[in-house]
């Protein structure tokens, strides 16, 4: 808590209205423009009167600094132009004991036991104007940095958004570009497992090119081959299932990078590196495009093999070994 009013020269803030002698009531504040004091007294009788120290001073830190007023009564003892406050009430300022000289018009104080509110101050004769003036321009003064410190948290605020958007865009970017190759893999075994049922049918066909055999002994082979090519056609299917889910994952990855891309540019922000998020949604789209027309070319291929070996398989069986 910062103290308020350590001695300096007379402070322009300080106005002098008249000087109050030992038999007048006293009214005298001070401002260092960090805090403000105000010390009054009644009329005194036979050196005594009844008074108020007032300390208003800062608390907290911006954007949530305020100006904390605190008063204490007090008894005001006067030794020529030496004075004494007192009472239990100054113990809430953080003093035991302050003292004060009258000379030349001021009022100079000191807090020996290191008042939490109260050092050593010069105060003026004021009027009561004065003092809430001192008060409202230190209010305003809090009013300012805390706005400033408002709109440094909100800028700070700002700026951490913009990086943590530019992260989640970079971060989908990654996942958008690793999916499309698992995309591309997954297209490339179906056709794999394509040309596997392409090289079973071969085998079909080069058995069943030998005829049904004596007691038909060739058609269980020719059977066989076909159960292989049709096992081979489920695998190709699957891989077909593999594919589609592979483009809903894509899509949904576009999906996200875009949202993204778009909170981005909204908070005023820009990708960072390459490739530009656009570029990797256009080359995706187009991932997801050819690997559609693959997949379906690839399943209508599979189809015709599927018919050509239930063909030659039910041929030979029908032809040669009825029942």
């Amino acid at each position: 808590m910062r103290r308020i009013l350590p001695i300096v020269a007379a402070s322009a803030a300080l106005l002098a209205v008249g000087c109050s002698s030992n038999s007048e009531p006293g009214y005298y504040a001070g401002t260092d423009h960090s805090a403000v004091a105000l010390i009054t007294w009644s009329a005194p009788r036979q050196g005594r009167a009844s008074g108020t120290i007032t300390a208003d001073t800062l608390s907290g830190t911006a954007p949530t600094e305020t100006v904390q007023v605190q008063t204490a009564p007090v008894t005001v003892t006067f030794d020529g132009r030496y004075v004494s406050f007192t009472g239990a009430g100054i113990y809430a300022l953080g003093a035991t004991t302050i003292t004060g000289t009258l000379s030349a018009g001021r009022l100079s104080i000191t807090a020996p036991d290191a008042s939490r509110y109260l050092g050593s101050a010069v105060l003026r004769p004021a009027t009561p104007a004065v003092y809430h003036s001192d008060l409202a321009a230190l209010r305003q003064d809090v009013s300012h940095a805390n706005t400033a410190a408002k709109r440094t948290h909100v800028s700070h605020g700002h700026s951490a958004k913009v990086t943590a958007d530019q992260q989640h865009v970079s971060d989908d970017i990654s996942t958008l570009q690793s999916d499309v190759a698992t995309l591309s893999s997954d297209v490339t075994q179906m056709s794999t497992d394509v040309q596997q049922v392409s090289a079973d049918l071969s085998q079909l066909q080069s058995d069943a090119a030998n005829g049904a055999g004596p007691s038909c002994d060739n058609v269980s082979t020719v059977d066989a081959d076909a159960t292989t090519v049709d096992d081979d056609g489920t695998t190709v299917g699957a891989d077909g299932t593999t594919v589609t889910d592979d483009v809903d994952t894509v899509q949904g990855d576009i999906s996200q990078l875009t949202s993204d891309a778009e909170a981005l540019a909204k908070a005023g922000g820009s990708p960072v590196g390459d490739p530009n998020p656009q570029a990797v949604i256009s080359q995706a789209q187009t991932a997801i495009s050819n690997a559609v027309t693959q997949a379906n070319s690839y399943v209508t291929t599979v189809n015709g093999y599927l018919q050509q070996a239930y063909t030659i398989a039910n041929n030979l069986t029908g032809s040669n070994c009825s029942a």
